[in-house]
């Protein structure tokens, strides 16, 4: 579990699909316990137990060298929030849609009434691995407002 950063789940299960393609990794795990932080009768939630990107770039300015990253890839993460009984939904992240000439994010949030349950569910893409000097800022740009989109919290209440 260190490898992905995540904290040790209650149950967890991993199906694993190698081809000369590509590589599928589906995950599923669960947790009784996750709030970041409890105030009084609110606890704030992260969007996702597993974030599609960590690694802040460096800065742009004067870049002369292409940028390369390892390998194109496709990142998708649905994480489902039961909440428990008596609880409810104070504030959701506001869904958002970011793409450049490399690659697109998509993020979005909603409350299922009936079931009591936040879902939040996320995707990136990177279609290149190769990314020209000149596109170098629009490349940085792109990955900080999916940080920061990344960094929202949902927040219940009792």
């Amino acid at each position: 579990m260190e490898v992905y950063a995540f904290k040790q789940p209650d149950d967890f299960s991993i199906e694993k699909e190698d081809n000369s393609q590509k590589v599928i990794s589906n995950m599923k795990m669960s947790f009784t316990r996750v709030p970041e932080f409890i105030a009084g009768n609110k606890m704030f939630l992260a969007p996702r137990l597993y974030k599609l990107w960590t690694n802040k770039l460096p800065k742009a300015e004067m870049r002369r060298l292409d940028y390369y990253f390892r390998y194109p890839f496709i990142k998708t993460d649905t994480t489902v929030y039961q909440l428990p009984e008596g609880y409810t939904i104070e504030a959701l992240p506001k869904n958002k849609n970011l793409s450049f000439e490399y690659g697109s994010y998509s993020g979005n949030f909603w409350y299922n009434t009936a079931q009591n349950a936040v879902y939040c569910a996320a995707k990136l893409e990177l279609t290149q691995l190769k990314i020209p000097a000149a596109k170098y800022t629009s490349l940085k740009k792109f990955f900080d407002e999916v940080m920061k989109d990344e960094a929202q919290r949902i927040v219940i209440k009792k």
